[in-house]
């Protein structure tokens, strides 16, 4: 209890002694107003019971009357007969005398209908559409059915009364059958309910019968009141086990004191249902207002006990404040000597201890802000953890991370800094190094920033004391682009090796195919010209007629291996490009293509500026760009018009662009490994500075984009490609 007082203030202390009398009265109140509670639940019980015992009083009556009723006609000579010419006249009187008999009916003993008035409902359903008949016809007395839906009656709810007709011997011959309107009966039985009460009757299966409110709606539904267990009792002594009083709250949220009453030999329930509220108005009233006065007693007492606690108090609260103060980092706050001696002389002390430690606080606050400022600004990306938290983040982390300022990182778990794929194991690596004193060595991890993005890191850590315990400094460095480069470079040289594989490749092809000219068309030919001069010099003397006819031959043949000559040549180096220039070049490319392919291609060139001005490095390139382009158009485009256009970009650049109305092609194409194509006439054009762009999508025609500068990188003005540039000649180049 000492420790209690210890930790309190002197206003606690008063205010708890007066509080301490509070329990014993709180008790003495709570005891009266439970015995009060008692009495009115009690009271509220006997009303709701009363209201349900009226209630089974009332059904138990209509249910006797049509009892009585029911077994003076089984008893009739006429009923018994059951003979279906001869009704019995009185079902017929008692129609006329009472309204709820004008449905009697008498049905035999495999539910024909064997008479009935003509207005029993039940007399159109056959025996399979009753699903009671076979229980009430051995019942061996009066029985009440459960709920009933009359199809043919619009869905009409009904409970069957039902009487066994036996014959001399006591056996069931028949069954006297009255059903009973279910709504109708509700509004008859129901009209002197209270305001505010819910009176109903439930079947055995806890199906809604009457129900003195929403009758038409409720009637023939499970029953919202009904009281634990839900599912039908199994016997009389379990039916009415179950009755007495409870509370229940109904759908629409109110609470209601409920009572149960089973009617004996029937199994039928009534349901009694008042509002609590309105039951127990009175107490809760007597509540309120005892409550309201005592709050009213201890209000008062508090504010007596806490002045008088107030006036002993202030001296020591000053002397608190001003500690609190310098805690909060006003070093120049002094306490104000006054209130008893004890206070003063603690006050004095206290402001001699602060004089004594604001020489020592300052030398401290000025050492750290010059650690802090180092820490802060550094170029490296600094990060101190402890606990699986963030304790400090410099600038260069804020930064790396992408956050607004420091408070964004600090104080969050450090693991969320962490991408998920990297999660696993940091936790036990950090808490490994803080508790066994080692460093981290530098490692590759990924960071998640604010923004979502992904940085790659290089992290390295060491253990040191922050703020006296033990923490984690981890050092970062952002390797997203050095990785980016390195990726970059891998990929550039992957792709440079297939290509470089792919051009020897051609090459060897293209030699062959020289060689297979040479073979099959110059060698033939100079064959042919060698054995047609052998035969034109025997024949000379002798038939000179003849020789002139073989000379004539070897004229032809010399001419066709003219011819077959220079188309090697073109195809290895158009003479046209070094003579006349790129755009004499590309109109006799444009007119060939257009003469072997059937497709329409203009050239369109600037006559002014760059255009005539290029070096032969640069003319060779746009020319096999567009030998390439033109063969592409050839094999895959499927078009009818090309055009391409030789321009002054500025600036000392050529731009030719390749334009066809041809299907197009998705440009991610152009990446894949195997588009050597495109591949080799990119590296073409980077080897000597230039850039390409492909503008193309599926059926809407294909434009290709070159511009270089017009003498090259490190032109030399003598046409001499480098080794790559060499090396990157289009398929048949």
């Amino acid at each position: 209890m000492k420790w209690l007082f210890e930790a309190r203030s002197i206003r606690s202390w008063v205010v708890m002694s007066m509080l301490a009398l509070l329990p014993p009265a709180a008790g003495m109140a709570a005891w009266l107003l439970a015995g009060e509670e008692r009495q009115a639940r009690a009271a509220a019980a006997a009303q709701v019971n009363s209201l349900a015992a009226h209630t089974a009083a009332d059904v138990q009556r209509t249910l006797a009357r049509a009892s009585a009723v029911l077994t003076q006609l089984a008893a009739r000579p006429r009923v018994k007969s059951m003979d279906t010419t001869a009704c019995d006249p009185v079902l017929g009187e008692y129609a006329q005398v009472d309204v709820e008999f004008a449905a009697l009916g008498v049905r035999g003993a495999r539910g024909e209908l064997v008479c009935a008035n003509g207005a029993d409902p039940l007399a159109a359903l056959p025996a399979e559409r009753l699903p009671w008949f076979e229980g009430a016809l051995r019942a061996g007395g009066f029985r009440a059915g459960d709920a009933f839906v009359l199809p043919a009656e619009g869905g009409r709810w009904v409970a069957v009364l039902t009487q066994p007709v036996t014959d001399a011997a006591g056996r069931p011959i028949g069954l006297l059958t009255l059903p009973l309107d279910l709504v109708a009966l509700s509004a008859q039985l129901f009209a002197d309910a209270p305001d505010g009460a819910i009176l109903a009757v439930l079947d055995a299966r806890g199906t809604v019968l009457l129900r003195s409110t929403d009758g038409r709606a409720r009637i023939g539904r499970r029953g919202t009141v009904q009281p634990e267990p839900a599912s039908p009792p199994s016997t009389p002594a379990a039916a009415s086990a179950l009755d007495g009083t409870r509370r229940v709250t109904g759908r629409d949220g109110v609470e209601r004191l409920v009572a149960y009453v089973t009617l004996p030999g029937i199994g039928w329930r009534v349901v009694a249902a008042l509002p609590e509220a309105e039951l127990l108005a009175d107490y809760r009233v007597s509540v309120r207002r005892t409550a309201t006065v005592g709050i009213a007693v201890v209000l008062i007492g508090i504010a007596l006990a806490w002045r008088l606690s107030r006036r002993i108090a202030q001296p020591i609260a000053g002397l608190a404040e001003t500690a609190r103060a310098v805690a909060a980092g006003q070093t120049s706050a002094r306490a104000i000597v006054e209130g008893p001696v004890e206070v003063a002389t603690v006050a004095r002390q206290f402001n001699g201890m602060l004089d004594a430690h604001d020489a020592a606080r300052r030398a401290l606050a000025e050492s750290e802000q010059r650690y802090r400022t180092l820490v802060d600004w550094s170029p490296e990306a600094l990060s101190v953890h402890r606990g699986g938290r963030v304790l400090f983040v410099n600038r260069a982390t804020v930064e790396m991370l992408g956050a607004a300022s420091a408070d964004e990182l600090v104080g969050h778990p450090s693991i969320e800094i962490v991408h998920p794929a990297f999660r696993e194991g940091v936790e036990g690596t950090v808490q490994s190094a803080l508790d066994d004193d080692r460093a981290i060595g530098p490692h590759e991890q990924r960071f998640v920033r604010r923004d979502g993005a992904t940085v790659d890191v290089e992290v390295q850590g060491t253990r040191i004391l922050y703020n006296g315990q033990p923490a984690l400094i981890a050092s970062m460095r952002d390797i997203g682009e050095r990785k980016r480069v390195e990726a970059a470079l891998r990929d550039r040289e992957a792709q440079l090796q297939r290509l470089f594989a792919v051009q020897d490749r051609v090459q060897e092809e293209e030699r062959r195919r020289i060689a297979r000219e040479l073979h099959d068309d110059l060698q033939q030919t100079l064959a042919a010209v060698r054995m047609n001069l052998r035969a034109a010099g025997e024949q000379l003397a002798a038939d000179p007629q003849r020789a002139a006819a073989l000379l004539a031959e070897v004229d032809q043949l010399a001419g066709a291996a003219i011819v077959s000559t220079r188309r090697i040549v073109n195809d290895l180096r158009p003479p046209m490009l070094e003579d006349l220039g790129l755009v004499p070049a590309l109109e006799t490319l444009a007119a060939r293509f257009r003469q072997h392919s059937g497709i329409a291609c203009d050239v369109q060139a600037d006559d002014d500026g760059s255009v005539g001005s290029e070096s032969p490095a640069v003319a060779t390139s746009l020319y096999r760009v567009a030998q390439e382009s033109l063969n592409n158009v050839l094999k895959h485009a499927d078009a009818s018009q090309v055009t391409m256009r030789l321009a002054d970009a500025g600036d000392d650049h050529l731009t030719l662009s390749i334009h066809d109305d041809g299907v197009g092609f998705d440009p991610a194409a152009a990446a894949k490994p195997l588009s050597f194509g495109l591949l080799g006439m990119n590296e073409r054009i980077r080897s000597l500075g230039g850039t390409l762009r492909i503008d193309s999508r599926p059926g809407g025609g294909t434009t290709i984009e070159v511009t270089m500068p017009v003498r090259g990188p490190g032109s030399d003005g003598a046409g001499t490609a480098s080794r790559p540039a060499a090396l990157l000649q289009p398929d048949g180049a």
